[in-house]
Formats: structure tokens, C-alpha cells, sequence
């Protein structure tokens, strides 16, 4: 398979297909993971004084009000801040106005189309791999890289139907993902457990048929653990599953030929229709290690003493009782045995840290921020504050030691 490092494109027009499906919430985004993966594609394209055309998609497009809350405009902000240079964001993916924009942009630059799934309606010309529209964006690039893992097993107009048009290749982001892949199908060793989460099984379909004769155990979770429960007769409720007739009857035979292997859920609770909690029985499982930790065979400081003596940052937020900021805490604590087996410094600490006080001096770095469960530019600001500060340390180090 070609890959970016196999082909020419020097000087060229680049049409770029990745996915920024992010999550935001009243206009912030608040996981912007995909984009910064997308960022060694993008700069490696600038390296080589590219303009490089965006496409992605980004929500569900069924209705035209559907395109005032999926547009891309704040992902083009927050790509611009990541590159630190202009990102010219259009508001339309198609038309002869966009088409103007993108040819008379010089190279070097990077333009974002608006979202690609605009072209559903009133039509499914995306999602339905409209060649004719295909054509259109392919007209403005002279190559085609794919570099949206997500998205690419869908025959859309920005995935499969482009690359009838130009010379195409996958970059960076998907070559990780595919070598990551290779490992898990060809080289693991026995037992051999995945776990998959995610919403859709319609797509992880035949991803789970491939995996499920080479694996030992699939531990499932999310959309398709629901899917999975529905097609054993489960209520769900109104809780994400497929309502494929066709796709439920492959579960059920997929269970039927791999009993054991398969693992779900124990059991869950429903409210106002949906399932958003563990049931009962999960309940009386646990109960027997309340006050009983020294009963529990493994805890979570056990992963984080594997780490030692390498650097290590635990992030913590005020409100995330589920992942209990205090235990996250006592977690680190209790690995510094471990960095002193070292000779070093684990967490540095004199207390339990107020909110959004930040513990950065030792090969252990932790805070504890306000809010709920999630990661944000605090967070992300935190992490680079103390690599930053750990790799001046170092360089002072070396500066010694010479």
C-alpha cells in the first residue's frame, strides 16, 4: 500500500480528507484529540510547501437546521491555535465561489471546507458517493491523501469516491493505525483479550467478525455493548443500539457461535429511558471490597507503578466523583515506593492539593482541576507546562554533566 512518504507532492495541491468529528458543547470543544492527530499529516504537507485543502465531516446532516449546529467553524479556530497560523475557514464545501477561494489561495496555505455532509440534503449526495460531486472536489487538488481512520471504511464521496479522480495515498494518522492494527491481528500472543467501545455496530461489524476468531475474549462497551443486549432480548430502552433488523440477527448468531467469548455487561440500569448506570447485581459484586481493599487481587496504582521510574501525569477534576479524584491522588502516593526503588522523585506533595494547584516537581506530576469529566485546555496547558519544565531540567543536567 502507498503511503504519503511514496509519493510526490512537493509543491502541490493536496485535498485532505480527516476526521474532526469532535464533541463540543455550547460552542467549546471538549476533546480536540482527533485534531491534534492530524497535525503531523498537516505539517509535514506545509514542510513541503503544499496548499492543503480540509475536508471532513462532523455530526449527522439530516434537515437544514441540522447544518446551523454541525458547522466546522470552531474546529477551524481551534486548528488555526494547534498550527499557529491562519486557517481560512469557507462556509461552503461546493459551488463555483469555493472553488475561486481554493484556486486563487497560494501554497503553504491551509483551507478547511465547511462540513461535507452539508451535501446530504436535500440529497444524500455525500453519504450516497454522488460521483458527479466526488469529480467536484477532486478538481481541487492534483492529490488525494485520506487520513481519517474513522471514517474511511465508508464508501462517502469525500472517502472512496475521490479517489477515483486523483492519485491517492493514506497519511501518517492512518499508516499509526494500521501498523497498531497489524500488531493485533498477526503478532499477539495468547490470551489475546480486546476490548471495543464505541456507538455504532453497524460499522465495528466487520471489524468484530475479523477480530472474533482471532481473539480469546471481546469485552464490548458503549453503542455497541447496548446492540449486543438488544439482540439477546434485553430492554435497552431508548439507549444507543442499531434497529437494523438484519445487523440484530448477525449478533445473534455471532453470540451463538462464540459463547463464552463474547462479554457484555452484567447487567445496568435504566432512567427516563436510558441506560446510565450499573444494575444491582454489578452492585453486590463490588460491595465485598468496600472496606476490603487488601481483598482486591489488582488496583489501579498497580498500572501506574509499571510506569515507574519514567515521567507520569495524573489529571484529576473537583467534580468527578466517578473517577474519585481523591483515590486518583492516593494512587500516585502510593507508587512513590517504587520511584525511590529508583532513586527518584515520585509525586511531590505536602498535603492533599487544593483545587487547580498543580504538583509539577517531581517524575510524578498531578492537579487537580474544577469541573467535571473531561479533558480540557487546563489540562492540556498542565501537561505542556511540566514536560516543558522536565525537559529544562534535563537539558540544566546535561549542561552539568559536560
Amino acid at each position: 500500500m502507498k503511503t504519503i512518504n511514496d509519493i510526490e507532492i512537493k509543491n502541490k495541491r493536496v485535498v485532505l480528507r480527516l476526521d474532526f468529528n469532535v464533541p463540543v458543547e455550547n460552542g467549546v470543544i471538549k476533546d480536540n484529540s482527533k485534531i491534534v492527530k492530524s497535525l503531523k499529516t498537516i505539517n509535514y504537507l506545509l514542510e513541503n510547501n503544499c496548499k492543503v485543502i480540509i475536508l471532513s465531516h462532523f455530526g449527522r446532516i439530516k434537515s437544514e437546521e441540522d447544518k446551523h449546529k454541525n458547522s466546522l467553524k470552531v474546529v477551524g479556530k481551534e486548528l488555526a491555535n494547534l498550527l499557529k497560523r491562519d486557517v481560512k475557514f469557507l462556509d461552503n464545501c461546493y459551488g463555483d465561489k469555493v472553488k475561486n477561494i481554493v484556486d486563487e489561495s497560494s501554497l503553504g496555505e491551509v483551507i478547511l471546507l465547511e462540513n461535507t455532509r452539508f451535501m446530504d440534503v436535500p440529497t444524500k449526495k455525500e453519504s450516497g458517493n454522488d460521483l458527479e460531486l466526488a469529480k467536484y472536489w477532486a478538481s481541487l487538488g492534483d492529490v488525494y491523501i485520506n487520513d481519517a481512520f474513522g471514517s474511511m471504511h465508508r464508501a462517502h464521496a469525500s472517502t472512496a469516491g475521490i479517489a477515483k479522480f486523483l492519485p491517492h495515498t493514506i497519511g501518517f494518522l492512518v499508516m499509526d493505525e494500521l501498523e497498531h492494527l497489524n500488531i493485533l491481528i498477526s503478532g499477539t500472543p495468547h490470551p489475546f483479550t480486546v476490548f471495543m467501545g464505541g456507538a455504532k455496530v453497524d460499522d465495528k461489524l466487520p471489524i468484530i467478525k475479523s477480530l472474533i476468531d482471532r481473539c480469546d475474549y471481546l469485552l464490548l462497551g458503549g453503542g455497541i455493548a447496548n446492540s449486543f443486549l438488544k439482540a439477546k432480548g434485553a430492554d435497552v430502552g431508548n439507549s444507543l443500539a442499531t434497529s437494523d433488523e438484519n445487523v440484530l440477527n448477525e449478533l445473534r448468531e455471532l453470540m451463538d457461535k462464540n459463547k463464552g467469548k463474547i462479554v457484555l455487561p452484567v447487567d445496568f440500569t435504566i432512567d427516563d429511558g436510558v441506560i446510565y448506570d450499573l444494575g444491582n447485581r454489578s452492585i453486590d459484586l463490588y460491595k465485598k471490597y468496600i472496606d476490603n481493599e487488601d481483598l482486591q487481587e489488582f488496583d489501579q496504582h498497580f498500572l501506574l507503578a509499571l510506569i515507574a521510574p519514567r515521567k507520569l501525569y495524573v489529571a484529576s477534576a473537583e467534580d468527578d466523583l466517578w473517577a474519585d479524584p481523591k483515590s486518583e491522588f492516593l494512587s500516585c502516593v502510593a507508587v512513590n515506593p517504587i520511584y525511590k526503588l529508583y532513586n527518584k522523585e515520585g509525586i511531590v506533595y505536602d498535603d492533599y492539593p487544593q483545587v487547580n494547584q498543580k504538583l509539577h516537581k517531581g517524575n510524578i506530576g498531578y492537579h487537580m482541576r474544577s469541573g467535571s469529566h473531561s479533558l480540557i485546555r487546563y489540562d492540556w496547558n498542565s501537561f505542556i507546562e511540566y514536560i516543558n519544565k522536565k525537559i529544562e531540567q534535563e537539558d540544566i543536567k546535561w549542561k552539568k554533566k559536560i
